[in-house]
């Protein structure tokens, strides 16, 4: 049977019922080492989640083999940085990221525009957030529907507009437009983008700014079109 966490003055110990740790209490280090393992069971792991080390707790959040369960406590952690990594872990239940969506760090709001799993609707209303690294976020996510990047390629932030040009979800016919912008960063963001068509490799492939078409001969869809 497993043997929970015991924490005293000389000794930490967690087991997943075969391996036992031994640890002295004031290690930090390798309890961290221990929680962000990507190796680490999850009932060692469901362990580290209750220790009172806001870092410790962190690491936690964000490994891949901690469960929903334990992430959906993790939720409602008091240290922001925790929240964080649960915003951002792909275990995290589609509910628990509802919540974490109107968090009032920025961070975490940032972490759930760029979670994968973050379905649609979340994403169009994190689409008009304040903070500009959220709305970048969400103009980087796959998941992002077709209309909220075009809405995303007006944003008053450039940096939004670039990551619009570099999401693969984006339609042909937006890359095609934005190949011939007039800033050669645009055209330059739209190189690095794995969906472009063969017409908008060609554009670019003649690029009059070198670093542009540099930028595409780095472009996976480049090699494939060769």
């Amino acid at each position: 049977s497993d043997e929970g966490q015991i924490r005293d003055v000389d000794r930490f110990y967690v087991s997943d019922g075969y391996n036992r740790f031994s640890i002295p209490s004031d290690e930090v280090q390798m309890l961290l080492y221990i929680a962000q393992r990507p190796d680490v069971s999850a009932t060692i792991l469901e362990q580290l989640s209750h220790d009172k080390s806001p870092s410790i707790r962190n690491r936690v959040s964000y490994n891949h083999n901690t469960p929903p369960k334990v992430l959906e406590r993790l939720a409602r952690d008091e240290d922001s940085d925790v929240r964080e990594g649960v915003a951002g872990n792909p275990n995290t239940p589609t509910e628990t990221l509802e919540v974490l969506s109107s968090d009032e760090e920025s961070g975490v709001r940032r972490n759930i525009a760029r979670n994968h799993n973050t379905p649609p609707a979340i994403l169009e209303r994190l689409a008009s957030d304040e903070d500009s690294w959220v709305r970048r976020g969400v103009a980087k996510n796959p998941n992002t529907p077709p209309a909220i990047l075009e809405r995303l390629l007006i944003d008053q932030n450039r940096y939004v507009r670039f990551s619009v040009a570099g999401n693969p979800s984006v339609s042909n016919q937006i890359l095609n437009n934005l190949a011939r912008d007039e800033d050669e960063r645009m055209r330059y963001y739209v190189a690095e983008n794995p969906s472009i068509s063969k017409e908008v490799l060609s554009i670019l492939s003649q690029d009059k700014c070198w670093r542009v078409r540099n930028n595409i001969t780095m472009n996976p869809a480049y090699e494939s079109s060769l």
